[in-house]
């Protein structure tokens, strides 16, 4: 059996993808796709993940969490951008996705970690 959270995924790009497909109306393709996709990396994913890291998966619901997720993106990768650039790192595209996936990675490994620290030792 296919598991839940998969066919969300996969719902989830499909729509974006349409999404992107209905701005090449006026946009280029690639300019398009880049802008949605974009977004999505920027602005939700960094902040619904961490979101699991502050609130386990029954404490709020589904709209809760997914406002908290863009307000947690919309507060945290602007703010790394910002001290990354202090000490040195240049401002472009590149930067800017790695450090939204460094976001998006180290609560990867922070809830990793606590749900390894949370199941009982045999």
């Amino acid at each position: 059996m296919v598991k839940k959270w998969l066919i969300y995924c996969l719902a989830g790009v499909c729509v974006l993808v349409l999404i992107a497909l209905v701005l090449t109306i006026w946009l280029p393709v690639f300019v398009a796709f880049r802008s949605v996709f974009g977004f999505v990396c920027l602005f939700f994913l960094p902040g619904y993940i961490w979101s699991y890291v502050f609130w386990r998966g029954g404490e709020i619901d589904g709209t809760e969490r997914w406002i908290l997720g863009i307000m947690l993106s919309v507060v945290s990768v602007p703010l790394l951008v910002f001290f990354l650039n202090k000490i040195g790192i240049k401002i472009n595209i590149v930067n800017v996705l790695l450090e939204s996936f460094v976001l998006m990675l180290s609560s990867l490994i922070i809830i990793y970690y606590k749900k390894i620290k949370s199941k009982p030792s045999l």
